[in-house]
């Protein structure tokens, strides 16, 4: 879900940025009001987050001029403005929500994703295409009510069905997100309680690794989350990736070499590097064995296709 965020603050800015895209949305960010302007009146987002004291131009004014030319991208402000009068003129003005700083970053996610929503005329969560359901807040995909990883020929099928306008990321590099737990692990193995962890978590980077008892590598730990033992490597099908419509890949971060990986993904997709070259250049670097199951149809941890033919 591409979203636009008008916002001058740059720690604010950054934060909220990261924590939507960390959600799964596709974040462009501009600073003033005449940048939010122009950018509103593309029309290329499915909603916006509008701050209203923005430089060169007030955000409410870069709303009143969207409004005026028709556009109906869903906009919620988020400011510090708390005032009723200030709350009823910026939604009378054609805001679609309205938020007072400081903001939950789960909440304002929800609010998008409930504004989206409505826009499509939409009364679930859900995107359906046949026997697929895509549940976009939950991330997670059903076949025939069963709950499935997407493969990349599922995930074709579901573009193609899709809305116009909707952007698909695809999990190109890294631990897989299993599970989300409303504890934190990595507090809890140190005894300590989630909100007094003294950010254990800087000890364990790249997570607690969990083997079985046979010793071998199963699960990683990682804060709230459960992750895959194995590094889900897609560089070697970056073009059956893009032939089923991604638009965006997701590197998941690790702490060493991650600055490589990105240079060597980046110059795969422009076409500097070959598929070969970048797969193998990307193996060593990952901080485990490589996976890619899911996108094959087969279980997430097996390994497919290590190299292009």
């Amino acid at each position: 879900m591409r979203i636009l965020l008008a916002e001058d603050d740059e720690l604010l800015g950054s934060g909220i940025r990261a924590g939507l895209t960390q959600q799964g949305f596709h974040v462009d960010w501009v600073r003033d009001g005449v940048a939010a302007e122009r950018e509103l009146l593309t029309g290329a987002y499915q909603a916006v987050v509008l701050d209203l004291g923005l430089p060169r131009q007030d955000g409410l004014d870069s709303l009143k001029a969207a409004r005026a030319r028709r556009v109906t991208t869903p906009v919620l402000v988020l400011t510090a403005r708390d005032a009723v009068s200030a709350r009823i003129e910026g939604l009378d003005t054609g805001a679609d929500d309205y938020l007072v700083k400081p903001v939950d970053l789960f909440e304002l996610a929800a609010r998008l994703r409930a504004l989206v929503r409505r826009a499509h005329g939409q009364t679930q969560n859900f995107l359906e295409a046949g026997p697929v359901r895509l549940d976009p807040a939950a991330h997670q995909v059903w076949l025939d009510g069963a709950p499935v990883e997407l493969s990349g020929a599922g995930l074709a099928a579901v573009v193609a069905e899709a809305p116009a306008g909707i952007g698909t990321e695809v999990f190109a590099w890294g631990r897989l997100p299993l599970a989300v737990s409303a504890r934190c692990f990595t507090a809890r193995y140190n005894n300590l309680q989630k909100d007094h962890c003294e950010f254990k978590c800087i000890d364990h980077p790249d997570g607690l690794a969990l083997d079985t008892q046979d010793g071998l590598n199963f699960l990683v730990l990682n804060g709230v989350q459960t992750q895959s033992a194995g590094v889900q490597n897609l560089a070697p099908v970056l073009d059956e990736a893009r032939a089923a419509g991604a638009d965006v890949l997701r590197l998941s971060p690790q702490l060493a070499g991650m600055g490589e990986v990105v240079r060597l993904f980046r110059a795969a997709v422009d076409g500097e590097l070959s598929l070969v070259a970048a797969s193998e250049r990307l193996v060593p670097l990952a901080a485990g064995a490589t996976i890619d199951g899911y996108w094959h149809g087969r279980p997430g941890l097996e390994l497919v296709k290590e190299m292009p033919a």
